[in-house]
């Protein structure tokens, strides 16, 4: 496990370049030490924003879901609130939209978060790997995510 944000870094980009499916959970293990479910989320959802921009996919529906899913993390509803606001959001999209898709990999990310479960670290890289995958240039794509982290990092860190 990364201890430091240099290695955070370094192991995030030596699984992005051997492909590794969820590339990006070193930099959410780093956030989460110690465990803080609003500051692994709030990068996660400002990292989602920024892919969505990027892939020119962002829409008032996705940002009201961004919305209401921020307000699950800070308001802390019961697992079965958030169980069927992701299998409503499931079933309406397409499998062929990746935005939405991503989208609601939130909502089962914080269900695995809240569960404890053994690897939520993973789930939470999901909307991630998605849209970064769905981009014509993934390689821009990644440095977007590091960049996104190095500033959320270093925002948190002004007095």
């Amino acid at each position: 496990m990364a201890k430091t944000y240099d290695e955070a870094v370094t192991e995030c980009k030596l699984a992005f370049a051997d492909s590794a499916p969820a590339w990006p959970s070193p930099l959410i293990r780093f956030l989460d030490e110690p465990p803080d479910s609003h500051r692994v989320f709030a990068w996660v959802i400002s990292c989602t924003r920024r892919l969505l921009d990027l892939l020119e996919e962002s829409t008032p529906e996705l940002e009201r879901q961004l919305a209401l899913f921020r307000s699950y993390v800070d308001e802390s509803p019961n697992v079965e609130v958030i169980q069927d606001t992701l299998e409503r959001l499931w079933v309406q999209r397409s499998p062929y939209e990746s935005a939405k898709t991503a989208i609601t990999k939130l909502f089962a990310a914080l269900i695995n978060y809240r569960e404890r479960y053994e690897y939520r670290h993973l789930s939470c890289t999901a909307s991630i790997t998605v849209l970064v995958d769905t981009a014509v240039d993934r390689e821009q794509a990644f440095l977007i995510v590091l960049r996104e982290f190095a500033s959320f990092v270093s925002d948190e860190e002004l007095p």
